[in-house]
């Protein structure tokens, strides 16, 4: 891990607007009473208060036991938990009780089941259908390993399907030291092919020790990759025991980003400081 002592102070536009509102306080309960997972809260995601006032969650399927460590991430990388084949009913009654309206499926990476964890996203989504709910919906997808898995997934035609690449190339052995940068190209490929008509979506995280270029590279890696949408938003270390921040970019840098990615084609980018891979993702389908 990068030891670097020049951390730089956090610039005035990352400040983030309080979320425990008595709204936010009560989705929190009732999450907390089902045993429900998500990114807003396990990843400590800076725009919960925002999303959740729109009424769209990003619930993480299978536990919040990763079996794969990013120095990164505010993920849990431990033994995982054992599957709970209610969680899907489980959504749903949630889902149904506050009128949502968008969601983001994700999960940890699960490398000790067979599947890879695919078939409870499959097994959530016919849960949600079953029920008639017409909500939006965008799956966040890990590595599943196994082509066939990824393809039962495309084929359940969901919104959006999202893979992140999270970093540069050159960052991916200290960063992402389980995953590889051409495996997750390859991967937002497969799923373009085994369905032309989904909508495919990546993200970057920066601040990790970067080039302006580098990120650049990616951003036109991902447009080769035939990525739809493209999201850039700034690390912010969970902890100090986390990768050190190496950068904050400015507002400007990030529209520079946004502007570059859509000069290459790409159809949607949603490029900002406090940007994260689900955030206002209701919007990209409207």
């Amino acid at each position: 891990m990068n030891k670097s002592n020049n951390i730089p102070r956090k610039p005035s536009w990352l400040r983030v607007k309080s979320v425990l509102s008595p709204e936010v306080l009560a989705y929190q309960k009732d999450l907390s009473a089902s045993g429900l997972k998500t990114v807003c809260r396990e990843a400590a995601c800076p725009n919960r208060g925002e999303c959740w006032h729109n009424k769209s969650f990003t619930f993480i399927l299978l536990g919040n036991q990763c079996t794969r460590m990013c120095p990164f991430c505010n993920i849990t990388a431990s033994k995982p938990e054992p599957v709970d084949y209610e969680e899907p009913q489980k959504i749903v009654r949630f889902l149904k009780k506050h009128a949502i309206n968008h969601i983001v499926l994700t999960s940890v990476t699960r490398d000790d089941l067979p599947d890879g964890g695919a078939g409870q996203f499959i097994d959530t989504i016919n849960a949600i259908r079953a029920e008639g709910l017409q909500i939006p919906t965008e799956l966040l997808i890990p590595d599943f390993r196994d082509w066939t898995h990824f393809d039962a997934v495309a084929s359940l035609h969901p919104d959006i399907i999202g893979h992140n690449i999270e970093t540069v190339r050159r960052l991916y052995t200290d960063v992402r030291p389980q995953y590889t940068y051409e495996r997750c190209l390859e991967i937002l490929r497969h799923l373009k092919r085994s369905n032309p008509a989904v909508l495919i979506k990546s993200a970057i995280l920066v601040g990790l020790g970067e080039t302006d270029n580098e990120i650049r590279q990616t951003i036109r890696d991902l447009h080769n990759a035939q990525c739809d949408i493209v999201y850039v938003g700034q690390y912010l270390p969970p902890s100090k025991k986390h990768w050190p921040v190496s950068y904050y970019y400015t507002p400007q840098q990030f529209e520079s980003f946004k502007q570059f990615g859509l000069s290459l084609g790409i159809k949607h980018i949603v490029s900002g400081p406090l940007v994260r891979s689900s955030y206002q993702s209701w919007k990209t389908l409207n």
